[in-house]
């Protein structure tokens, strides 16, 4: 039924009446704007129920429906009601003169019944009169509860910021009070740094005083000294003159003392001569040996204990008897068998150890703090190669052209003055192998069981100490 009477038209006149009542209570009455609260009000809209200004009316007024709610706005003079425009009696049809009771949506205008039938009008959008002012109607409040909370939060603003107002005018008071102590205070530093400055310059200023007369006592007394100087001075000419005499006696001395004394100095230069070539006698001829003892199972010595050979299965190992401690060093070792078979691998290790680290690389095969070598003949690559490495765990591989022979010399070439290890196989000199050796060291040789028709031979040569010869200073 609500709904029904919802939809049911309008009287416009009992609606107009009811307008024009609320106006003349509200003739006789000054009020303010309800927006700004400020200016006096020039416009007040019946639809809304709230006064405006000039400038709120432009800017806060929203029209739902432009057309119809314009009507509504009802200006005011001086605050009282002075014109109203009412809206026309009839809500006719000018062209089929019937009574308005549809809205065109894309138009935005009132239609009647039979304005449905023209052309223009069959594809737009239309909706019953009543619906469309009951919705108008629930918006405009929506709005005014809008407003009416937005005014609320204005007011609060307002009220806060007075409040802040005073509390920042209190703060301020209280930080003019810090500064004006603070100014005070630096005041009184300042006077006791001036004070305090004045007392030290003074001070400096006699510091600089006494030096001053100090510094006069020192040039007087360093005047005199210069003039007792000039006087001793006088008399050196005098004193060289009978110096010079005596050396004219020593040199008349000397030349006599030449042709009747032999020269000493040619003596001790022969025997010097004499020395050092028995040195280098003793070095040529000086031949280390392999240790007997630090040997494993598989390997036999002989001739005088410079000569090795594998045999049976397992690494054999062997080192040098001496130490090496300082020098350059040549050691020679030649090849007396290694057969390169095409079904057979074979490899042979030279190179030096630490000194305490010989019976456990002997024994248990320990390769820590060595510095070697390995020449490996690779039956699967049909290819010689060598390995330079000074533990298990790290290694360098290179591929060499020249293929290792019976007869053919490996050299190993120890500078224990730099601590560094080259070798060379016949003239083939592979540069500086490794850096950095210990002070402390012996040369060893490992010959690898690889198959068991391999049989190495492996004599020791020589060992020369390389001499370098000194500069001649001039």
């Amino acid at each position: 039924m609500n709904e029904q009477k919802r939809n049911l038209p309008k009287n416009q006149e009992i609606h107009n009446s009811d307008h024009t009542n609320k106006f003349l209570e509200i003739k006789n009455k000054k009020t303010i704007c309800e927006i700004c609260s400020k200016q006096k009000p020039t416009f007040t809209c019946t639809q809304c129920n709230i006064y405006y200004c000039n400038n709120c009316q432009s800017q806060a007024h929203i029209p739902i429906m432009k057309k119809k709610h314009q009507q509504y706005i009802v200006a005011l003079l001086d605050g009282n009601l002075d014109e109203h425009r009412f809206p026309s009696n009839k809500y006719e049809c000018t062209r089929h003169k019937e009574e308005f009771n549809l809205f065109c949506q894309e138009e935005e205008c009132l239609k009647c019944s039979k304005c449905i039938s023209d052309c223009k009008n069959k594809n737009h959008k239309l909706d019953d009169l009543g619906l469309v002012a009951d919705n108008f109607i629930k918006e405009s409040e929506e709005i005014e509860l809008y407003l009416i909370h937005q005014k609320k939060k204005i007011k609060s603003k307002r009220l806060k910021s007075t409040g802040n107002q005073e509390a920042l005018s209190k703060e301020i008071d209280i930080s003019i009070q810090l500064i004006e102590m603070r100014s005070t205070k630096l005041k009184n530093q300042i006077d006791i740094m001036t004070q305090n400055s004045i007392n030290s310059l003074k001070e400096i200023k006699k510091y600089f005083n006494l030096q001053f007369l100090k510094y006069n006592k020192m040039e007087k007394e360093k005047t005199l000294q210069v003039k007792e100087k000039l006087n001793k001075l006088k008399i050196i000419p005098k004193q060289y003159s009978n110096q010079k005499q005596t050396i004219d006696i020593i040199q008349d001395w000397m030349k006599v003392k030449k042709k009747i004394v032999p020269n000493l100095n040619q003596k001790k230069k022969m025997k010097q001569n004499e020395r050092k070539k028995k040195r280098k006698l003793k070095i040529k001829n000086s031949i280390d040996k392999f240790h007997p003892k630090l040997i494993t199972e598989s390997i036999t010595i002989s001739n005088n204990n410079q000569t090795i050979c594998n045999s049976g299965k397992g690494f054999g190992r062997v080192c040098g008897q001496k130490k090496y401690l300082d020098g350059k060093y040549k050691i020679q070792i030649r090849i007396d068998s290694f057969p390169l078979n095409k079904n057979e691998n074979n490899a042979i290790c030279i190179g030096v150890i630490d000194q305490k680290n010989r019976k456990n690389f002997v024994k248990n095969g320990k390769w820590e703090n060595s510095y070697y070598f390995k020449v490996i003949w690779d039956n699967t690559l049909n290819s010689l190669q060598s390995l330079k490495r000074k533990c298990e765990s790290t290694f360098v591989q290179h591929q060499y052209a020249t293929p290792i022979k019976k007869g053919d010399i490996l050299t190993i070439i120890l500078d224990m003055n730099k601590y560094q290890v080259s070798f060379v196989i016949n003239d083939q000199n592979f540069g500086v192998a490794w850096k950095k050796i210990s002070k402390n060291v012996s040369f060893f040789v490992d010959l690898p069981w690889l198959t068991n028709n391999v049989k190495n031979q492996i004599t020791l040569l020589s060992i020369q100490k390389i001499i370098q010869k000194r500069k001649k200073k001039f």
